[in-house]
């Protein structure tokens, strides 16, 4: 009896240290599943520069290695700036640097479109990316973030209202310099009137 007693507990015992092997080991698989998809997560952020709301949007695709970066800039493209940058593209250049300073990376969005009257979309597109790039890129978000774009498209509001006015003020002269080339023009073909002969040499004409 006394062995089979002996039996049963090194049976029990041993069941136990398998039960618990297993919680221990789904434990940890639930902890590395839920660590690596908080990883994955999109992520997201509102950035205020100069008054203004950057929305910034990323996301990370494993399946096919792909990052993708949004901005969305709430500012209205007016007509004014489409005319003075003389193209309806434009570039942003994002540059971040993680808090600890020790990452310093630059984001380049080409061909921005700018549509009247819409607000400033900007997406960038990173293939053959890598988990450990998107982690490196969600920590440069949560860090020191610059926005280098083109003078007419500034959110600054101070700076943007001087830039309109310059533009307006710059368009009168021209229409100004415009009128006075074609006022110039006309006097230039206006036909010159011969003056009268005199009443005296008519006289003297038929006297002689």
């Amino acid at each position: 009896m006394e062995g089979q007693d002996k039996n049963s507990n090194t049976i029990a015992i041993f069941v136990s240290l398998i039960v618990i092997a297993i919680v221990g080991a789904a434990v940890g698989f639930g902890y590395v599943h839920i660590a690596n998809s908080k990883q994955k997560a999109p992520y997201e952020k509102i950035l205020k520069t100069d008054g203004t709301d950057v929305k910034i949007e990323t996301s990370y695709n494993d399946k096919y290695g792909i990052v993708r970066l949004n901005l969305i800039i709430d500012e209205v493209v007016e007509d004014w700036q489409i005319q003075s940058i003389d193209d309806d593209k434009t570039y942003i250049n994002m540059i971040c640097e993680t808090k600890d300073k020790t990452v310093k990376k630059e984001y380049y969005f080409a061909d921005v479109s700018l549509i009247k009257g819409e607000k400033i979309k900007a997406t960038l597109v990173m293939e053959d990316s890598s988990l450990k790039d998107y982690i490196m890129l969600k920590d440069l978000l949560n860090g020191e973030i610059k926005l280098d774009i083109s003078d007419y498209l500034t959110l600054d509001t101070d700076k943007r209202a001087n830039l309109q006015q310059e533009f307006y003020d710059k368009q009168i002269e021209e229409k100004e310099k415009e009128k006075e080339a074609e006022k110039a023009k006309t006097q230039q073909k206006a036909p010159t009137r011969t003056a009268p002969a005199s009443s005296s040499f008519l006289d003297n004409l038929f006297n002689f």
